[in-house]
């Protein structure tokens, strides 16, 4: 049995349920899996016979729009999934309003017209367990194609950095040291794994446009509060795990202060027990257990006041712009009530995934230009071959006499 596989190669029906995988992990489930389980080639889109002469005819500098060219097809299929996910995102509420409506007794207001077209309940369930199954299956395929690229793309920047290290003269090459080369092929590369992801920030201008929208629609333009009250808090939350990770340092030093200490009383065991110096000592190690332990409290406080910011914003945030709009509105439908819920807590989870793409973004942009300034550095990529061609001046001598005259 084997468990070789060709994705490029299989039918439509086994990519959407990624059924072309199946081969492969039977092998796995009755013996470990080698190298010859697996197919030896990528497909013709990833391979570096393929993304090397594109990135190198695109680029002029900056590196972000070579790869974009070298992957055109991938991150066009990512894009296309992405806007696809983002209106099946976005039908959410509005199904959940549609469902209360059609199916609770106490409800009086007529269906949306956007799905006027769905008579029966059974078809409206129908529709909204297939929106929901084909928000998945979107999904998957979107990570899929994620995936793909990070492992494609710092494998093609290795591939160029290696090439543009070879032909660099040994003056040239003496400019950087071990450690900056092995920074550039490692972790800059590394960070543009991230990149396709980064392309989910593109649409949030739309989509938190459509839930500002939705949510003036079903409550009033007393709703748009509740953005403005998630907008303002959000930084709170980012606030305290910036705590969270300062104070996780910190109980890391004093446990390093106080193995250190413990290190220092094993190897001087027998002077400490000659001068008598057992107490002393003891009472130095317990101190700084003492600061360590109360660092980790004072984290676990951080850390509960974090997790319970983040369940109950948007069921607090969701009350209050209730609250307010049957004070001054009137009171609202449950349907509308339910359904702005729902739309409050996607909102949470965009405002809080805001600051670390923005963080991301920002290291990936300084990779990137480290990478391009390394790459535009001496001959370019259009010498590379004619640097081929030249004669290394290093002249070899082997068994010479030399006689002095």
């Amino acid at each position: 049995m084997t468990g070789q596989i060709r994705e490029d190669q299989a039918h439509w029906s086994k990519l959407i349920f990624h059924s072309w995988i199946g081969p492969l992990l039977r092998v796995g489930h009755l013996r470990p899996i080698t190298l010859n389980d697996l197919h030896p080639l990528p497909p013709l889109e990833d391979r570096l016979e393929t993304t090397a002469p594109l990135f190198r005819a695109a680029f002029r500098g900056k590196v972000l729009p070579a790869l974009l060219s070298a992957f055109r097809t991938r991150f066009l299929r990512i894009f296309a999934l992405l806007s696809l996910l983002t209106a099946l995102g976005l039908l959410r509420p509005l199904l959940l309003r549609e469902l209360i409506q059609r199916f609770s007794p106490s409800e009086g207001a007529a269906p949306q017209r956007f799905f006027a077209w769905i008579q029966t309940p059974l078809g409206m369930a129908g529709f909204a367990i297939g929106c929901f199954v084909l928000l998945g299956f979107v999904r998957s395929h979107f990570l899929r194609h994620c995936f793909k690229l990070t492992w494609s793309m710092p494998g093609l920047l290795r591939h160029e950095l290696y090439q543009k290290l070879l032909h660099l003269k040994s003056a040239q090459r003496n400019q950087l040291t071990s450690g900056e080369y092995v920074n550039l092929a490692t972790r800059d590369c590394d960070s543009t794994s991230m990149l396709p992801f980064l392309l989910e920030p593109l649409l949030y201008p739309v989509t938190i446009a459509a839930y500002c929208i939705m949510l003036v629609s079903f409550l009033g333009p007393w709703a748009l509060l509740a953005v403005v009250a998630l907008a303002a808090v959000v930084p709170l939350g980012r606030r305290l795990e910036r705590r969270m990770s300062d104070l996780a340092s910190r109980v890391r030093e004093q446990s390093r202060i106080r193995l250190g200490i413990l290190s220092e009383v094993l190897t001087g065991i027998r002077i400490i027990k000659f001068h008598a110096w057992e107490e002393r000592f003891s009472q130095k190690v317990l101190d700084v257990r003492g600061k360590e332990v109360a660092l980790m409290r004072e984290r676990a406080r951080v850390a509960a006041r974090h997790s319970a910011l983040t369940a109950l914003l948007p069921i607090l945030t969701g009350a209050s712009v209730v609250t307010l709009v049957s004070w001054f509105s009137g009171v609202p439908s449950t349907a509308d009530v339910f359904a702005s819920f729902s739309v409050i807590t996607a909102l949470v989870g965009l405002f809080s995934e805001i600051p670390d793409l923005l963080q991301n973004g920002s290291e990936i942009r300084v990779s990137l230009d480290r990478i391009g300034r390394f790459l535009s550095s001496g001959s370019n990529g259009a010498n590379l071959e004619q640097n081929e061609s030249e004669v290394s001046a290093v002249v070899e001598l082997r068994s010479a006499n030399f006689a002095r005259p």
